[in-house]
């Protein structure tokens, strides 16, 4: 017997599907926004949101290591017209999300999307595909970006001392020490330097 809870979730979820799939289907058909049952005190301002966004992309970071990579593959034609091509599609992708996000205003994001949309008989599968790939991007971003950093800050002293060679426990250590200062500055002090995420825009 199927217990209360996850009664309530199925008919939510069922009722979700119904409406979503009357969406332009009418033009006398309306879809009912999510009712807000409560606030949320904000920290984050929305100039300091898409700064966060604009910060946590790694686009300074990941321009400064690929700088001399891409000048060698192509040039700067590369390096400037690739930013433009690569900034119109993910704007695209911020207009569909958006667009998605106005409609369900909810946590979940992508696989909640996902669920509602998909067909019936494929909503799980691709709400869980969808979760999952997004889970492993945060896992991987955040790896790819503190390595990063630590390959720049080794960079100097193997630049400016010839007899000093980067050994791997090295990269371990400083990795480690990043990853413990940045995990520390946001259980902590992230509340009391919010401002901080909109240097990356100044």
């Amino acid at each position: 017997m199927a217990s209360p809870v996850k009664d309530k979730l199925s008919h939510e979820i069922s009722q979700e599907r119904r409406s979503s799939t009357q969406i332009g289907t009418s033009g006398e058909t309306t879809v009912a926004p999510y009712e807000e049952t409560g606030h949320i005190r904000r920290d984050i301002s929305g100039l300091n949101m898409a700064s966060l966004a604009f910060n946590i992309c790694n686009s300074w970071t990941a321009l400064a290591t690929t700088f001399a990579i891409a000048i060698a593959a192509g040039g700067t034609f590369t390096v400037i017209y690739g930013i433009i091509v690569v900034s119109v599609v993910y704007f695209a992708v911020a207009l569909t999300l958006a667009e998605l996000a106005s409609v369900y205003p909810t946590a979940g994001g992508q696989y909640h999307f996902s669920s509602i949309l998909a067909p019936r008989k494929l909503s799980r599968v691709i709400s869980y595909i969808c979760g999952f790939a997004a889970s492993c991007s945060w896992v991987f971003l955040a790896g790819a970006v503190t390595i990063l950093a630590t390959q720049i800050l080794l960079s100097f002293p193997a630049y400016y001392s010839k007899d000093y060679v980067p050994q791997n426990w090295h990269y371990f250590l400083i990795f480690q020490a990043l990853n413990i200062t940045t995990h520390v500055f946001n259980l902590l002090l992230l509340k009391k330097t919010v401002w901080i995420h909109q240097v990356g825009c100044k």
